[in-house]
């Protein structure tokens, strides 16, 4: 694998990820601590107006289940509604996107 060169729309794509290194960085932080003793974790997205975007990594205990119409995170004390995905319904632009992280067991 090569990496991309600097400019390429791959490059600055990761290169935004959570806002760049220090956010990568505290993403990776909290990750070590959810995989390490429960093997999951969660990222949610939360698009903001300004384009940018705020990043969270929530334990399994943070996040549930809602049925078809997705799921529901706590962030900062507060409830976060995320949209199920349907390929047939349109989603706001400002919703957030959560993203499964686990280590599967080795046996």
């Amino acid at each position: 694998i090569e990496p991309a060169p600097d400019g390429h729309p791959a490059a600055l794509h990761v290169a935004g990820i959570a806002g760049g290194a220090d956010g990568q960085s505290q993403l990776l932080r909290e990750y070590g601590r959810h995989l390490a003793v429960a093997g999951e974790g969660w990222t949610v997205i939360r698009p903001r107006e300004d384009g940018r975007a705020d990043w969270h990594v929530v334990s399994v205990l943070e996040i549930s289940s809602k049925g078809s119409s997705g799921l529901e995170a706590e962030i900062d004390g507060r409830p976060v509604a995320i949209p199920a995905h349907d390929p047939d319904v349109v989603v706001p632009d400002l919703a957030p996107v959560a993203i499964r992280v686990w280590d599967p067991s080795p046996e």
